[in-house]
Formats: structure tokens, C-alpha cells, sequence
């Protein structure tokens, strides 16, 4: 399923998997038994041996779970601190997260020829991927423990670094770019900043390719940092420098069925290989007689997810999303269950959900689904709900989502799908719930505040709603005065309409195209008008043109609906300029085989270049 560059390289099937999600337990359990005894420090319930601490994180204890080595980090700190040697304020560590060389030499100056020297950017050639803009989404209602990013007034740039002079060492779950004479790290290239006795000794191996670092130090498992962090780098990279056959991205961690969909997706749309996409299998040590490429964001200035949600990079995944293979689902209102997950589930679900589904809601586990069906899940999703996880990452892939609501844990969260959700231009909330005694990790939601923050009608963003009759052709109160050239009043409509809102369904015959009209309205010459309404196209048609249109007015007063919304209502409206005329007609197209329909309802005519009036969305 994934492509591997060597020959004696791991297949990627189960067992290469098991092995692999064992071998990290173990690497993570030994650095959580490190954490243990330094907090055992702190309390005094052992002895203080600090270099002992450095020493465990020199050798890469928790060097494969970015989480574990930053509280080995911090609570080493604090173990200094309280024994006073270190002052409050200080660290022992440097702002690369290495171990300062000064406090190597104090505690424990047998290491220090294991520490790699520091180097900086100077040397690198350096290529601006995205410029530093300011943060038009920027959100401060979140509490400052959650939102971070989304939180800040600017984004900083992204660049793409590259030298000839390195020396690769890739891993399922670390990397670090070496000088060729070994001596030094790159540091903007090196997240785990580690030392030579925690880089394997593995064979050297050359290959005759760019290499560029796609990795991170998050785990490419979490579907987020996936999609928002390396998928997008890829992206970046083949915007500023092309496709080429000669480029070996390297990406990290045990790929799934996730992976190997968006995978194929992104080869075809980036127009690469899906051989030059690498998930290592172990341990490996490239070297390249051409160049080493990595991205700034993975250490110096993280901007997850996908820079801040920067307009560029949102656009660029969201026409991949577009393109990848999905199942489709009629969910329209989505919850996202984390009842099968180990941590952050939401205590009092079931009553929750229970109310949602009043509303309309499937509940969806999507541990249970294939990839394809989690996207299809979200495509045509409208209103999304769900506790803070890697599930949300699908509102990327969803078309028309109007609202996000995303349930927090009190003490843990990121602001990550807030700006997701921004980004792609929908109404976001949140709710943050309780401690629930005894489950230190799950947590309890206010239901009211979630019915509350869903409004009234739980109502989607996209669907039309009325505070009365609308159909505002002039002299109609519904469709009187309407021309029923291949239409017909909807009685039951499968979707509802309010304040007894007639819709009326077209349907082609023969070969015309016009298949409603409202003809002989009174305008005044050189006035702006808006005509609009709402327009819905069953998942069936197979037609290739739904459009409104001012008649007797220029060609180009039309406008489209789009045919890639399908089972819901879109608004479509055109503003155009009168001519020397004083009248006009109102009327819809279909252009399609014969027997082809689609529904339409709301109607306004109106002076002004924004359909306004008695419509809106919730």
C-alpha cells in the first residue's frame, strides 16, 4: 500500500504495524517511568539526582512522544529548582529543547562529546513559501488555555530551507538533519535536537534525490497533523518548486487507510508520484547528492493547522479534499461520538445525544467507519457537533458546513479545528464542560448550553428560514402569477418548508431548457435589482446547468447554481443594472436530459445589490 525506496525495507502490513505500535508503548513507557522519578525528586520521596534526569533525556528517553519529553523537561526544570540550583526563571534546556552545554558540564560533563553542536541558519538557501499576514480570523472568546493561535493578530511567514550539506535521520516517530561531517544539527531542522548516542547506528544510505522533511514532531497517526501540517507542506513545496521525479518527501508514523486514501488523492492532484510519498519503516540514515529540504514551522514558529488556517493553505487542502474518494452518506447533522475512545468522552453522551437526535442528528463513532465513509460522512454535513479530537479534522472535506460546536474537556484542548472552522467560513462554538469525579479525563457537558447555542429550530447555516411569506415577485404572496413551464407545486416536499412555503418543482420535457417564469415586472430603467431564490438539486440529476435569469436583460445578468450540492437548498441571486426597459421577467433553466428536475422556492425581486428582504439563514 505505501511505496518503499529500499529493497530490504518492512512491508506495511499488520505486523509491521503491531510491531511498531509496541516498540513505541515501550519508548514511552520508559520516559513516563523517568517522569515518575523526577517528580519523585519534587516531592522528596527520592533522591535528587539531576544528572541522572539529563542523562535519560540526552539518550532520547522520550524522544518519541513529543508530550512526555516536554514534561520530562519541565518537571527537570522544576527539580532544579526546588533544590536550588537553578534560578526560577532559568532552564536547563535551550530554546531548541536541547540540554544547554553549561548544564552538561555541571551534572553530568561525561556526556558532553555525545551533544551535537547547534547550528543556525546561516548557510541555508531559504525560500519564502507563504508571506506573514495578518490573522483575519483572529478569535479571543476562547479561554487563553485553549486558544492560542487563534488568539494571535498575525501570522508569520513559512520557509522552506534547503542545504546540500546534510545528512537525513528519518524514523516512524523522530528525525534530525545533520551536518555530513556529523558534528552539528540543523536546528530549524531538528525538533528533537538529539544527541548522537540516541541516533541509531544504521547503515549510511545514498540516494540520488531531494529529500524533503515532511515529518513533525506530532505523530502523523492524529489525522489533524496529517492534514494540517504535512499535507500542506507537500502542497507548499510542489507550489514553489513543481512536481519532479528527482523529490523524496518523507513523512512519519504508522499510516492507515486514512493515509493511504489522501495519499493516492494527492498524488493525483499534485501531480506526483505516489512513489516518492516515504513512510519509514525504521530506522534509516539518507544522504543525497542533491538537497535536503525542510519547512520552518516544524520548530521554529509551529502555526498548526495549516499556518493559522492562512487562506492559502486552507484553499489548497480544500481543493485536495474535493478530490478524494468518499462514500456517500445523507447525514446532514453530525455528532461525533468518542464513546469507543480511552480518554476525553463526554460523560453524560447518551443524553445528549438523545436530544440531538430530536434534531435531527446521527450520532457517528468513526472508529467504526472506513476513510471513505468518514468523508462522505462530513461532505455534505451542515451542522457538526462533537468533543475536541481528531475527528474534527473532516470539517475540511465537508462543502457547505454552516456550524461547528466543539466540546472541551475544562483542562485540556487546542484551538486547532476553531480555526479549521473559521477558515472555511462557518459559524463556530463552544461549550466547555466539568470535571467528572473519578475519570480524570472525561468530562460532562452542559445539554442546554449545546440545544441553546443550536438555536431554536437546531437550524443549519445553509437552510433557509423565514420570519414570513417570502416568495416576493412582485404581487405574489407564494407563486401566484408564476408560469408553470415544466413546473409543478410540491405538496410534501421531503424537505420541510416554514411559514407554509410553497416549493415548486421543475421538470424538464422535451428539449427546453426554461422551466419557470415570472413574467411582466414593472422596473425602472437604469436602477440596480437583485432577483434570488432558493434552488434544490436532487443527488440524482444528471443534468449540466441550473440557473436563474433577468430576462430581456444583457446574457451575462445569470447566475449558476452549483451542481455540486446536491439534497440541500442553496441560494442563488444575481444583481445586474436595468436597462432602457420598463419591464422584465423572472426565470430558472435547466439544462439536462428530459425528465431531469430540481425544486425551487423564496423568490425575491428586489431594488438593491444584496438579496436582503425577509430572508436569511440561521
Amino acid at each position: 500500500m505505501f511505496y518503499a525506496p529500499f529493497p530490504d525495507a518492512s512491508p506495511w502490513d499488520d505486523a509491521l504495524r503491531y510491531r511498531l505500535k509496541a516498540f513505541h508503548r515501550r519508548t514511552v513507557d520508559a520516559a513516563t517511568d523517568v517522569v515518575r522519578l523526577a517528580y519523585a525528586m519534587v516531592d522528596g520521596t527520592a533522591p535528587v539526582h539531576i544528572g541522572v534526569l539529563l542523562q535519560a533525556y540526552i539518550d532520547g528517553v522520550g524522544s518519541w512522544d513529543d508530550s512526555t519529553r516536554y514534561r520530562l523537561r519541565q518537571v527537570t526544570d522544576e527539580v532544579a529548582q526546588k533544590n536550588g540550583s537553578l534560578a526560577a526563571s532559568a532552564s536547563l534546556f535551550e530554546h531548541t529543547w536541547s540540554v544547554k552545554p553549561s548544564a552538561v558540564e555541571q551534572y553530568c560533563p561525561d556526556l558532553s562529546s555525545q551533544l551535537l553542536l547547534a547550528r543556525p541558519n546561516e548557510g541555508l538557501d531559504a525560500f519564502q513559501a507563504l508571506d506573514p499576514c495578518p490573522n483575519e480570523i483572529v478569535d479571543l472568546r476562547l479561554p487563553a488555555s485553549i486558544g492560542g493561535m487563534i488568539r494571535r493578530a498575525w501570522r508569520g511567514p513559512l520557509r522552506i530551507y534547503a542545504t546540500a550539506d546534510a545528512i537525513a535521520y528519518i524514523h516512524p516517530f523522530q528525525y534530525q538533519i545533520i551536518s555530513k561531517d556529523r558534528s552539528a544539527f540543523w536546528i530549524s531542522g531538528s525538533p528533537r535536537s538529539l544527541s548522537r548516542c540516541s541516533i541509531p547506528d544504521v547503515p549510511l544510505r545514498h540516494i540520488d534525490k531531494n529529500i524533503i522533511i515532511i515529518q513533525d514532531r506530532f505523530v502523523f497517526s492524529n489525522l489533524c497533523h496529517f492534514m494540517f501540517d504535512g499535507v500542506t507542506r507537500i502542497l507548499h513545496y510542489v507550489e514553489q518548486f513543481g512536481t519532479s521525479k528527482d523529490d523524496l518527501f518523507v513523512l512519519g508514523s504508522i499510516p492507515g487507510d486514512y493515509q493511504a486514501l489522501v495519499c493516492a488523492a494527492l498524488a493525483e492532484h499534485a501531480g506526483i508520484s505516489r512513489e516518492s510519498l516515504f513512510f519509514p519503516d525504521g530506522a534509516y540514515l539518507l544522504t543525497t547528492s542533491r538537497r535536503c529540504f525542510w519547512f520552518s514551522d516544524q520548530v521554529e514558529g509551529h502555526s498548526h493547522p495549516a499556518q493559522m488556517a492562512h487562506p492559502k493553505s486552507v484553499s489548497a487542502l480544500a481543493a485536495l479534499c474535493a478530490k478524494i474518494p468518499a462514500t456517500r452518506s445523507d447525514a446532514r447533522r453530525i455528532y461525533i461520538s468518542r464513546g469507543d475512545a480511552s480518554r476525553r468522552r463526554v460523560a453524560n453522551e447518551d443524553e445528549l445525544v438523545e436530544r440531538l437526535e430530536e434534531r435531527g442528528f446521527v450520532s457517528v463513532q468513526l472508529g467504526r467507519h472506513s476513510a471513505m465513509e468518514q468523508i462522505g460522512l462530513f461532505r455534505e454535513a451542515d451542522i457538526v457537533v462533537g468533543p475536541h479530537g481528531m475527528g474534527l479534522t473532516h470539517i475540511i472535506a465537508a462543502k457547505n458546513v454552516g456550524k461547528v460546536i466543539e466540546l472541551f474537556h475544562p483542562n485540556a484542548g487546542t484551538d486547532a479545528y476553531a480555526l479549521v472552522a473559521r477558515a472555511a467560513d462557518a459559524e463556530y462554538d463552544f461549550v466547555i464542560g466539568t470535571d467528572v469525579p473519578g475519570t480524570p479525563h472525561d468530562f460532562a457537558i452542559d445539554v442546554q448550553r449545546v440545544l441553546d447555542l443550536l438555536g431554536p429550530e437546531g437550524g443549519a447555516m445553509r437552510q433557509p428560514m423565514w420570519d414570513k411569506a417570502a416568495n416576493l415577485i412582485p404581487a405574489s404572496r407564494t407563486f401566484h402569477g408564476f408560469v408553470p413551464v415544466g413546473a409543478s407545486r410540491l405538496e410534501a416536499f421531503h424537505h420541510p418548508m416554514i411559514w407554509g412555503q410553497e416549493a415548486r418543482l421543475h421538470r424538464i420535457r422535451d428539449d427546453a431548457t426554461e422551466v419557470g417564469r415570472w413574467p411582466h415586472m414593472l422596473i425602472s430603467a437604469k436602477r440596480t435589482y437583485t432577483l434570488s431564490c432558493w434552488i434544490w438539486i436532487p443527488h440524482e440529476f444528471t443534468g449540466v446547468d441550473v440557473s436563474i435569469q433577468i430576462g430581456e436583460w444583457p446574457v451575462e445578468a445569470r447566475q449558476a447554481a452549483d451542481l455540486d450540492q446536491r439534497d440541500q437548498w442553496q441560494r442563488v441571486w444575481y444583481t445586474a443594472l436595468a436597462p432602457l426597459k420598463d419591464r422584465c421577467w423572472a426565470e430558472i433553466h435547466v439544462v439536462g436530459p428530459p425528465g431531469s428536475w430540481v425544486a425551487s422556492t423564496c423568490w425575491q425581486f428586489e431594488v438593491g445589490d444584496l438579496p436582503t428582504s425577509y430572508v436569511a439563514t440561521s
